[in-house]
């Protein structure tokens, strides 16, 4: 692999570009057990946080097929998309929960009641933490 310099894309954080902390060159080698992952993904927002995640390895390889198919730019941009699905999800489950509680009060307030108080007993919590 060919070393990269700060000017040619390598970063430091609030570092200077071309220099590290005390002025000397900076060089960054880019290790992975896959060659096409030579480079940090340039498509990444400054919005985004990067974080270190531990995968099953079936997930990793579906991720990297994902990569090497075009499907995705990056095993990032994968995890993210998943991620994205999950909260869609259940937020939209959320939703309607919250609209079946509302139905249920609606039309029957006496069952409904009925009902959030055996909740509240089988939870073990407070009338505010059911609904």
């Amino acid at each position: 692999m060919h070393p990269r310099t700060l000017e040619e894309g390598g970063g430091l954080g609030s570092h200077s570009p071309g220099t590290a902390s005390h002025g000397e060159t900076a060089w960054f080698f880019f290790a992975s057990r896959r060659p096409r992952v030579a480079k940090y993904d340039e498509g990444m927002s400054e919005a985004k946080k990067r974080v270190t995640l531990t995968l099953d390895p079936e997930l990793l390889e579906a991720a990297e097929a994902a990569v090497d198919a075009g499907e995705v730019r990056s095993v990032s941009a994968w995890v993210n998309t998943a991620l994205g699905e999950k909260k869609r999800r259940q937020e939209r489950a959320q939703m309607l929960i919250e609209q079946d509680l509302v139905q249920a009060r609606e039309s029957d307030p006496e069952e409904y009641e009925r009902a959030m108080q055996w909740a509240q007993r089988v939870l073990g919590v407070a009338a505010d933490e059911v609904a």
